[in-house]
């Protein structure tokens, strides 16, 4: 199936007025969506996905994740471990403490435990919405650049050189561990079907049914460096990487397809919106978007050039 183009109109230029609309989009209207990236750079859209607009950050770092709560609740955090919060669903922003090392990524449990990693193998929890943060014991000076959690209290975070560690306790404490290869692990997920899903470079994969205890190496077909995974909840999976790759697994990362993105811009980070929809953003404010599971994509009109690092959903 190939896409037509999904958008109809650009009005203004990169500020704040600035609006992307995509009309007959219906997955996932209502959402909120928020895409972070360099700059301080926030884009957020207050319809699914249909249209973006930028919204004012109170950092001016790159913001290298973003996530939510569900109640209307935003955060994101970046280089340097800047922190801005919002608490009007990201129409506004303001600074918050963060943490003395950069953070890489974040994640939520059904709890409202925030858990952070980053540089120098820093993690740290928070249990107040990312006000505060509590430093924990990782067990490894790698650069930690993913985490996820299953919600049953397992936590698995990955990094360089194939580093992966795992915390029963809410990200207090950490064991480190190793990924079966010397690949830099980007980014792990949990698939709601008793599987982590980790990705890095050249295209490596890899997947844990015992939160992390042991791993089995997957085989993506591509040589790509693989940026993020994300799953949809139900066992189906999709990542993204160097040179526009997208491929999608719909067995937990034991085997995956190609999409076709139509462009070559790398991409940092992707967000299923209800269904077969997803979002993807990448290099110089790309936002990308699929009805099919990934397996084709059209490009948005960009209300940014910034690189976006990360995009979350609301409820």
């Amino acid at each position: 199936m190939t896409l037509a183009p999904l958008v109809a109109l650009v009005a203004g230029g990169c500020g704040t007025d600035a609006t992307i609309r995509v009309p007959g989009l219906s997955a996932g209207a209502g959402r909120t969506l928020v895409a972070s990236g360099t700059t301080g750079v926030l884009v957020r859209s207050g319809d699914g996905g249909q249209s973006w607009a930028p919204v004012t950050s109170a950092v001016a770092g790159t913001l290298d994740d973003v996530g939510q709560d569900g109640s209307g609740h935003w955060l994101s955090m970046g280089i340097g471990g800047i922190c801005t919060i919002s608490n009007d669903d990201a129409l506004s922003w303001g600074s918050c403490a963060g943490t003395p090392a950069s953070v890489f990524a974040l994640a939520r449990d059904n709890t409202n435990r925030w858990v952070a990693v980053g540089a120098g193998g820093m993690v740290a929890y928070s249990t107040d919405g990312g006000v505060t943060w509590t430093i924990g014991a990782s067990g490894t000076g790698s650069a930690i650049n993913g985490v996820a959690t299953d919600n049953a209290g397992n936590w698995v975070a990955v990094g360089n050189v194939g580093t992966v560690i795992w915390s029963i306790d809410g990200g207090a404490n950490w064991t480190a561990g190793f990924a079966g290869t010397a690949s830099t692990l980007s980014g792990v997920t949990y698939d709601g079907s008793g599987r982590f899903i980790a990705v890095g470079q050249s295209g490596t994969a890899i997947w844990s049914i015992d939160g992390g205890n042991t791993r089995t190496l997957g085989t993506t077909g591509t040589a790509a460096s693989l940026n993020d995974v994300q799953a949809d909840g139900t066992g189906f999976t999709l990542a993204v990487g160097t040179g526009g790759t997208a491929i999608f697994s719909p067995d937990g990362g034991a085997n995956w397809n190609s999409g076709v993105t139509g462009t070559a811009s790398t991409l940092y980070d992707q967000i299923n919106v209800g269904g077969t929809a997803w979002y993807a953003v990448g290099q110089a404010g790309t936002v990308l978007h699929s009805v099919d599971n990934g397996a084709n994509w059209a490009a948005l009109s960009a209300v940014t050039g910034a690189d976006l690092w990360s995009v979350a959903a609301g409820p």
